[in-house]
């Protein structure tokens, strides 16, 4: 097998093979929408270089046609996966008018003028637009190692595909022709460069799902399905951060525990989904908090933690007070416009105790606060209730 011949059916196969690893992408990680397209621009590029294995088979003018416009829909697409995975507009109106003046003026080129040398300028020129297009419309994504590797190797194969075609047809432009073609250092050099290029892209490309999908997996592992917030082992991968500071002199953390009063009857009045509801509910509540560096999880049922960073008693203490009137003026559609309360435990974790420790008082706490008539405030180590307001207290005054 000649090296020519080899480069003509490695570079199809590649091109197949990575559609195909797209797809199965695409397959079992349907939230990534961009590797539908990836792996469609893939399978129209070993369209494309299929048909110029054929071209003895297939009348010319008909492959050429038909081969020109895979080239074009696979670079168009490959920039519509870019666009997609980064969340941007999919550009269809400019790439579809530059794939249009490319495919009509190489057509000229073919069918009145027939000029080889110069529809190979026009192709690549037009190939080089589509393939740029977010070279230009995503130069400021660069944030990752990663998203910076597939920028420029995708600025890579724009400049390659200008520089290679103007130096090939200064050399042997005069030259090139339908019947030259296949042998031609213009082909060769073509496949060789486009294989290395697609293989190279294709390479960082599953790097970066690879990557997403781990972290996809990890943030999975870590969050609570129903509410968004961390869960217990969610937690603990944070809490090494306020460990440390412990450690180097911040003197303690706040534990907040939370328990939605009457939770029970909720679920066993307006049923399971209603109860959900609520949850989700007081979930985006905790979230709205916005203290500084906190964790905010759901430890399972009705029970829901927030570790403040760098607090003393009575910052945790102020914060709790304002969860706790903020839920009594919560009202819930799903369960008439009532009101849920919670009561609340607070305790200082400090490099005194462990982070097991601090929790176990204000779960103590938080049985004071149940026992003490609930949507009510109580701290670790102290035997005054520090905030009372009932929800129907305040809705009346």
């Amino acid at each position: 097998m000649s090296s020519q011949l080899y480069f003509q059916l490695i570079t199809p196969l590649i091109f197949l093979v990575f559609a195909m690893g797209f797809g199965l992408i695409y397959r079992y990680t349907s939230d990534q929408d961009s590797a539908r397209y990836f792996a469609i621009s893939y399978l129209f590029g070993a369209i494309a270089f299929v048909l110029d294995i054929c071209r003895s088979l297939i009348p010319g003018i008909i492959d050429n046609m038909v081969s020109n416009l895979a080239y074009m829909l696979s670079a168009g697409l490959f920039s519509v996966a870019l666009m997609a995975h980064y969340r941007r507009k999919k550009p269809w109106a400019v790439l579809s008018i530059i794939g249009l003046v490319a495919l009509c003026t190489s057509y000229y080129f073919m069918l009145i003028d027939d000029d080889m040398a110069v529809r190979a300028l026009v192709l690549n020129f037009f190939g080089s637009l589509l393939l740029g297009y977010p070279v230009i419309a995503l130069r400021g994504m660069k944030r990752r190692p990663i998203d910076r590797l597939i920028y420029w190797v995708v600025a890579f194969t724009v400049v390659q595909f200008q520089l290679r075609t103007i130096i090939v047809l200064m050399i042997e432009g005069s030259t090139l022709s339908e019947e030259t073609y296949s042998g031609s250092l213009s082909a060769v050099t073509f496949q060789l460069l486009t294989s290395v290029s697609a293989l190279l892209m294709a390479l960082a490309l599953f790097a970066m799902f690879g990557m997403e999908i781990v972290l996809k997996l990890r943030r999975n592992s870590e969050t609570d399905i129903l509410t968004g917030l961390l869960n217990r082992r969610g937690v603990e991968a944070k809490l090494p951060e306020f460990e440390n500071a412990l450690a180097n002199g911040v003197k303690s953390h706040g534990v907040l525990v939370f328990d939605i009063d009457h939770f029970k009857e909720v679920n066993d009045t307006f049923g399971h989904s209603a109860g959900d509801e609520v949850l989700v509910a007081c979930a985006n509540l905790l979230k709205e908090l916005k203290v500084e560096q906190s964790i905010v999880s759901r430890v399972g049922g009705e029970e829901f933690n927030v570790v403040l960073y760098n607090v003393d008693e009575n910052t945790a203490k102020l914060v709790a007070e304002y969860a706790c009137s903020a839920f009594s003026n919560l009202t819930h559609p799903a369960i008439d416009n009532k009101v849920v309360t919670v009561s609340i435990g607070v305790a200082l974790w400090d490099v005194d105790a462990s982070f097991a420790e601090a929790t176990r008082k204000a779960d103590t706490a938080l049985y004071r606060a149940k026992s003490g008539g609930r949507n009510r405030v109580v701290v670790a180590r102290t035997k005054i209730v520090q905030f009372q307001t009932r929800g129907a207290e305040r809705r009346a005054s």
